[in-house]
């Protein structure tokens, strides 16, 4: 039986050696390994290398071309979560390693953004990130005061405790495990809340926001693709902040936004995440590994509905070409004179009125038809002559044929000549409509074209260095 303290010593070394074995997905832990070779490298909050597990296998590759995994000094990868704070980094090492990290991430000076704050002052739309901790040339320690880069105001004293009071909170509830022993329709309702209050201070670059959004994931219903791609984009400029550029949480991260976004018909966009996300996955993996293959396959989908959708534009643009080349140009069509138009239409009205109301008087009136002369008093019809009665006939017949035909009533225009007045009104007002019709149409073909024009390349093979 080995003396106590030694038993302890061993358990003490074994405890701060060992390392997590996760799932090929890096969806869960599934057991914990001790790797000596691995131990010999140092940790770093900004590491150059990650370690992927296959079974009991643990696998360390590069995050960047210039990493020379047989020169230890200059090899690092991270022994603690990079999701953190400076101080809840230094003091994780501390209590569990007994070391103080200085490397390059904690010594620099912009990695305080991840506790920063919004400026009040600043427009809405243009939130500004003021850091709190660290040195700052916009920070006066004695007057223990914090200027704002951009509008050059200083921050109200209250206004930080309120912040660190917010940060303080969900730090707390995380830890305390809190929210798991509420209901889930309360966690939702509590840590969108939560959100919301706590957004108007911190920025979205904020890792304890960035908190918040990783625990009302899990607890998003699965088909509400609108709101996981909303703190997932959210979320976006953190985990960006926190990892290496090719790190695989990056790339599952971007990964999870193109899904979201294709599932909600934005494929554009989401073809631009997943092709960087492959990028990250081939260069850090292998085209083998099932993260890999997973993420060819949703890219692969996305790219031939982009080119399904070019199809049916390209094939929609050629049918309104060919009816536009038997359509007449605007240019050639006559424009009807409106001043015109309503003249007739006024004088067609005045007539129906008097067809209707059986008065020869007015219907002379209106077409403006000679009258015949009243004979003096003493005179009677037998003194008319025979030219005289077939002129007043032939007028009277023409009036008695006019009140028949009222569809096609006839008036002398301007120039003398006699004109059917539906043959005016009627055509006039179905050519200004036709005319309007293809204008309507013609501006939303063009705006297809255009749209295409945007979206897709001639040659459909250059399209991820298109989107890219």
């Amino acid at each position: 039986m080995l003396p106590r303290d030694v038993v302890f010593e061993i358990h003490c070394r074994d405890y701060i050696n060992r390392h997590a074995i996760s799932d090929r997905e890096y969806l869960k832990e599934i057991g914990k390994g001790l790797y000596l070779d691995m131990c010999a490298y140092d940790h770093s909050c900004r590491p150059n290398t990650v370690y992927t597990c296959k079974g009991f296998i643990a696998t360390l590759r590069g995050l960047n071309p210039n990493v020379n995994l047989s020169d230890r000094s200059t090899t690092f990868y991270a022994y603690i979560e990079l999701t953190c704070s400076l101080q809840q980094r230094k003091k994780l090492l501390k209590d569990t390693w007994y070391f103080d990290c200085q490397c390059e991430r904690c010594t620099d000076k912009t990695d305080n953004l991840l506790t920063s704050v919004i400026c009040p002052y600043c427009p809405k739309e243009d939130k500004v990130a003021v850091c709190i901790f660290g040195d700052s040339t916009y920070k006066n320690k004695e007057a223990k005061t914090v200027l704002c880069h951009k509008c050059n105001t200083i921050i109200p004293q209250d206004y930080i405790m309120e912040a660190l009071t917010t940060m303080n909170f969900i730090d707390r509830i995380f830890d305390d495990r809190e929210v798991e022993q509420m209901p889930r329709k309360t966690q939702l309702e509590f840590l969108e809340d939560l959100l919301a209050r706590a957004g108007q201070t911190l920025p979205d670059v904020n890792v304890y926001l960035c908190k918040i959004i990783q625990n009302l994931i899990g607890i998003v219903k699965p088909s509400d693709n609108e709101t996981l791609l909303k703190l997932h984009q959210k979320a976006e400029q953190c985990v960006r902040k926190c990892f290496p550029h090719n790190h695989p949480a990056v790339a599952f991260h971007l990964r999870n936004i193109g899904i979201f976004l294709q599932n909600i018909g934005q494929t554009e966009k989401a073809v631009k995440y997943l092709l960087e996300a492959q990028e990250i996955l081939e260069f850090t993996l292998d085209k083998e590994h099932c993260m890999t293959m997973k993420n060819q396959a949703l890219l692969n989908d996305a790219l031939a509905e982009l080119r399904q959708k070019r199809q049916n534009v390209k094939n929609g643009t050629e049918n309104t070409e060919n009816v536009a080349e038997q359509v007449v140009p605007e240019e050639e069509k006559p424009v009807p004179d409106q001043s015109s138009l309503e003249n007739v239409v006024e004088i067609s009205n005045e007539l129906i009125n008097a067809i209707e109301e059986k008065s020869l008087k007015k219907i002379e009136e209106v077409l403006e038809v000679p009258k015949v002369p009243k004979q003096e008093n003493g005179s009677s019809d037998k003194n008319q002559s025979k030219k005289q009665k077939k002129q007043q006939k032939q007028q009277q017949n023409q009036a008695n044929g006019n009140s028949k035909n009222e569809k096609s009533p006839a008036v002398e225009s301007e120039s003398g000549k006699v004109t059917d007045l539906t043959q005016i009104s009627q055509p006039a007002k179905t050519e200004q409509l036709t005319q309007n019709g293809t204008e309507k149409e013609t501006r939303r073909e063009t705006k297809k074209v255009v749209v295409c024009d945007d979206l897709y390349s001639d040659n459909m093979d250059d399209l991820p260095e298109l989107v890219q």
